[in-house]
């Protein structure tokens, strides 16, 4: 692997991405989720992302206090045991968990394929150059892209922004 190639984080999602997700269900903004103060709107989706954080990142409950507007730990442990109560009564509460961890998931996957590409095209693009082929020697992709050592990355990366066109387009048609 090259020294200027940088890969991606671990796959797991920061918390920022999962209010995000939150928010874009709730239809409000991750500024309003923050400082929007005690409105229904506000508060049950910063429940349900705190709730959600804590079981995917591990964070603190002080930790998530802090990424959510400055709350103190004791309002973090309300939501989660709020929200998981909520899930055990509820049934459209745990769809809706269900719901949203999904999408988590999603972003998780989506790391994971990215972070697997990325590691591929830096292994290809070392052994191309410690190989010193020139591309007319080199082999081609079956979708027709030269696999030259700048060839490969993008290559791959075309290949795996059309699959996520495609995934984002099959979501928001679910809608």
């Amino acid at each position: 692997m090259t020294a200027s190639m940088r890969l991606p984080p671990t796959p797991n999602p920061r918390v920022i991405e999962i209010q995000k997700i939150v928010c874009d269900w709730a239809g409000i903004t991750v500024q309003e989720m923050l400082h929007g103060g005690r409105f229904r709107r506000v508060v049950v989706p910063k429940q349900m992302a705190i709730c959600i954080a804590r079981e995917i990142t591990g964070h603190s409950l002080p930790a998530l206090g802090r990424m959510f507007g400055g709350l103190d730990h004791t309002s973090c442990l309300w939501a989660e045991r709020k929200w998981r109560r909520g899930q055990e009564q509820n049934e459209a509460t745990r769809q809706t968990f269900e719901m949203l961890r999904a999408r988590v998931a999603d972003l998780i996957e989506a790391r994971m394929t990215t972070h697997k590409i990325l590691v591929a095209a830096a292994e290809l693009d070392a052994a191309n150059e410690a190989s010193m082929c020139d591309d007319a020697q080199l082999p081609v992709m079956s979708f027709g892209v030269p696999t030259g050592a700048s060839g490969i990355t993008s290559a791959l990366l075309s290949c795996f922004a059309a699959i996520c066109t495609r995934r984002s387009i099959s979501r928001t048609e679910s809608r």
